[in-house]
């Protein structure tokens, strides 16, 4: 009986797992967004930023091309670049997803910048932000304030 219950906890455990996973990937098109997130910020912080996997199984490349979420200002596309020995945050126009493969964005790379927050990033907490892909179209997603 006692492994019976093990296996049934444990069971258990794995589908709520796979839930959570299922609940964090998003499609449109061709286009699946896996696990947004963002880092947890002290409420005196006015940016953030958003990290995810963009996969695309087309068989045309596509591009992230503007965001926007109720709770910042504006959503901008970002990278990392070294210039004169220092890492700096740039803009980008879009962020390219190309066929058959995918976009990282994480830590230290490719990210959206939440500008003008108007919120805590509280850890455990969720938002909205909508993403515009040039070919796959606009999708709304949750993101999770964690680390993921």
């Amino acid at each position: 009986m006692k492994v019976a219950l093990k296996v049934l906890g444990a069971c258990l455990v794995f589908l709520s797992g796979i839930a959570v996973l299922q609940a964090q990937i998003v499609t449109v098109g061709d286009v699946q967004i896996d696990h947004p997130w963002a880092r947890p910020l002290p409420a005196i912080s006015k940016i953030g930023a958003v990290y995810m996997t963009i996969k695309n199984s087309g068989v045309k490349n596509d591009s992230l091309v503007s965001g926007s979420s109720p709770v910042s200002e504006r959503v901008e596309l970002h990278t990392h670049i070294h210039e004169n020995g220092m890492m700096m945050m740039r803009p980008v126009e879009q962020i390219e997803v190309p066929a058959g493969g995918e976009a990282a964005l994480e830590p230290g790379g490719l990210h959206l910048m939440l500008i003008g927050l108007n919120r805590p990033m509280t850890e455990g907490e969720e938002f909205r932000l909508t993403l515009r892909f040039e070919h796959a179209g606009e999708v709304e997603l949750t993101v999770k304030i964690g680390q993921p």
